[in-house]
């Protein structure tokens, strides 16, 4: 809480020269009372200066005060006191200022004690001593001054000639509060939100943070409005928000001036408008703001809301810079190495890059790890490049996660070591790193030496496909083609080496003992046309026709419109979603088989276009699929790929029609009959599962 020590010495130096208020005189004229004062008269003198005062004429003031203090007026030697302390119609004297508020003090006036107790707090014309301060304040607090209040809050809260406490500091706080004091009441605020002192609640942080903007305490007004922005304390609402920012702002807070500036240039709850950020960033960066300075660089660097103009930039860049902003540092480093504004110069970048680096700002580190591999505006120097990756990847920069993980899985600059690559990839990985996901899904296919783990691998080449890689796509495609042909040649084979010797030919053996795999496999060939077919896939989709298990006419149909539904097929419970019919006519095969087909074609769809969709399964010439099947499916395919938060729940809806909805780590899907012969489920959760059905349940039965 150094921020609030700083504002309490500040706001009771200022507090302090405040305009005593006017003292009841009797109906004298000025003639009358100069003559009562030139005559000695202690209160026409005091009563003169006062005069004097209002009139602004403050050495004729200070004589008469000085001449009315003498005599002992208490309020005449308070108000010489503050003459001296501020230099106000005499030379500032703070022994005279502290001598004339003891003298006052000593007869109960109380906003001289107070003074006298802000003067041994500050040990300013006495020496510094917080016991008195204490002792002072609470004989002024005594007498309900405001000020003093707040200074015993300052003192218990700092533990300044007491020992601290929070509670007692808060309760003195709410004492000047209570009475409009707009400083406590903007203390009182900060307790609530941090539970200093009192329990932690932002409802009465916000209520007293509102009292004290509506008082036009600046920094209250810009946090109410951050409250109202982010719905903290208080419902959200960007009317109100954008209200007290811009009072905040228009008032000379720049921590205001800088919000409005970001929220401008971001369009966060308003219309983007550069030429406002630009305004507010300005107003904050002229009053020294270092990231307000950096922000107005920025926009002059990409001419947004200006004129672009690169002098311009470096010049605010710099400015905040030279303040120690370690995020302006990189930026410069990345100007310098990327050549904006036509300014290459990779030594400058590399100095740039390590005064951010050393400061801990993450980007530079990498940027610096980087040039050390690249041997660019320093010398090459792979040990210090993973040196400085390491920096940056223990702040969890997943570049240089990646990149560490690649020296170590290679032995570049590290001592090899494979399985410290893979935390590093699986740090990177778990923050949407392409390079990283793709690299563990081969790692976990079993190549470089690794223990295979064929559902991580496929998990995560997964992760890296549905963000577009190319290459992920592509591995995907190639591994699946190969594992099921090979364990479907493998099975083919198996089964006839064993039963020829009953006088079977290979081929019979094969159809006769694993129809249901080409039903399977076949199907799925089938179902994902015009998919790319191997080889392979088309020579048992040939055989699985031949045999009389598929027909041509089995397939998977994309409707976009509800409407489009077959009039037989009543609309499912997702209608917004594009919906998936299969149209099975499959001879002699099962209805978890025609429960794959759906799901492989929605699965294909899903993977190809990022979106949920509807799932309609017609069951009608095999009414023998249930509710338990769809279970047992889903539960074992989820299973096998670890996923054990799951949680069926039933349900019954109109017409006594069950309902099942499966959680699958919280998420739910609906499962329901739609017209007793067809079941409609959303793909997602069937796309989690499908890979490990279609090869588990349609080969790892036949072993």
């Amino acid at each position: 809480m150094n921020k609030l020590k700083i504002s309490a010495l500040i706001i009771l130096s200022l507090m302090l020269f405040s305009f005593h208020p006017a003292y009841s005189q009797e109906e004298k004229t000025f003639e009358q009372l100069t003559l009562s004062a030139e005559q000695g008269d202690a209160q026409a003198q005091y009563d003169l200066g006062f005069k004097y005062h209002t009139e602004e004429k403050y050495a004729e003031a200070a004589k008469w005060y000085l001449k009315s203090a003498n005599q002992g007026n208490a309020k005449a030697q308070d108000r010489i006191g503050d003459y001296y302390q501020f230099g106000v119609g005499v030379e500032k004297d703070m022994f005279q200022a502290a001598d004339w508020y003891s003298k006052a003090a000593e007869q109960g006036n109380s906003s001289a004690q107070v003074s006298l107790g802000i003067l041994y707090y500050n040990g300013q014309g006495i020496e510094k001593n917080y016991q008195k301060a204490m002792y002072w304040y609470q004989k002024s607090a005594l007498q309900g001054s405001i000020k003093a209040q707040y200074g015993i809050a300052v003192l218990y809260e700092f533990g300044l000639g007491v020992e601290k406490d929070y509670k007692k500091a808060a309760e003195w706080y709410e004492k000047a509060a209570e009475r409009g004091d707009t400083t406590s009441q903007y203390q009182l605020s900060r307790y609530y939100s941090q539970g200093v002192g009192v329990p932690q609640s932002d409802e009465e942080a916000f209520a007293w943070l509102l009292k004290a903007a509506k008082n036009n305490h600046v920094e209250a007004q810009n946090m109410v409005g951050n409250m109202y922005l982010n719905g903290q304390g208080i419902g959200e609402n960007e009317k109100e928000a954008f209200k007290w920012l811009e009072k905040s702002a228009n008032n000379g807070n720049v921590e205001a001036q800088f919000n409005l500036g970001l929220i401008y240039a971001k369009g966060e709850g308003v219309n983007e408008d550069e030429f406002k950020a630009v305004k507010f960033l300005r107003s904050a960066a002229e009053q020294g703001h270092s990231d307000a300075q950096l922000g107005l660089g920025l926009q002059y660097l990409d001419g947004q809301g200006v004129e672009k103009d690169f002098n311009e930039a470096l010049k605010w860049i710099e400015k905040s810079a030279e303040q120690g902003n370690s995020q302006a540092k990189n930026h410069l480093g990345e100007i310098y190495y990327f050549g904006k504004g036509g300014n290459k110069d990779l030594n400058l970048a590399a100095q740039w890059f390590r005064k951010s680096a050393v400061e801990g700002y993450a980007k530079a580190q990498y940027h610096l790890g980087l040039m050390y591999v690249e041997g660019t505006g320093v010398q090459k120097d792979l040990k210090e490049a993973a040196n400085w990756y390491l920096k940056a990847a223990e702040q969890g920069y997943a570049n240089a996660q990646f990149n560490l993980a690649n020296m170590y899985f290679n032995g570049t600059g590290v001592k090899q070591d494979k399985e410290e690559a893979i935390k590093w990839y699986l740090h990177a990985g778990k923050q949407g790193d392409v390079g990283a996901q793709f690299n563990l899904g081969v790692i976990y296919r079993g190549n470089n030496g690794a223990k295979a783990d064929p559902e991580k691998a496929d998990a995560w080449l997964r992760k890296a496909a549905n963000q577009g890689s190319e290459k992920a796509k592509k591995y995907i495609i190639d591994w699946d083609n190969e594992r099921i042909g090979s364990k479907v040649d493998a099975l083919i084979m198996s089964r006839s080496m064993r039963k020829t010797g009953q006088g079977h030919s290979v081929a019979d053996l094969t159809l006769d003992r694993t129809g249901d795999v080409l039903k399977s496999w076949g199907l799925r060939g089938i179902a994902t046309r015009p998919k790319v077919v191997t080889k392979e896939k088309k020579r048992f989709i040939q055989l699985a026709l031949n045999k009389g298990f598929i027909t041509e006419r089995m397939e998977g149909k994309l409707i976009s419109e509800p409407s489009n539904i077959p009039s037989s097929v009543e609309k499912g419970p997702f209608p917004s979603y594009v919906e998936c019919i299969a149209d099975a006519n499959v001879k002699g095969f099962s209805a978890e088989g025609k429960f794959i087909c759906a799901m492989d074609e929605a699965q294909n769809y899903t993977l190809n276009h990022s979106k949920s969709v509807g799932v309609y399964v017609n069951m009608e010439e095999n009414p023998d699929i249930t509710f338990s099947t769809i279970r047992s499916v889903l539960t074992q395919s989820f299973h096998k790929r670890g996923v054990t938060n799951l949680k069926f729940s039933s349900t019954q809806s109109e017409g006594n029609t069950t309902i099942i909805i499966l959680f699958v780590d919280g998420t739910p899907v609906e499962i329901r009959p739609l017209n007793g012969k067809i079941f409609g489920f959303v793909a997602r959760a069937a796309d989690m599962a499908l890979t490990v059905y279609k090869m588990n349940k349609a080969l790892n039965r036949h072993k």
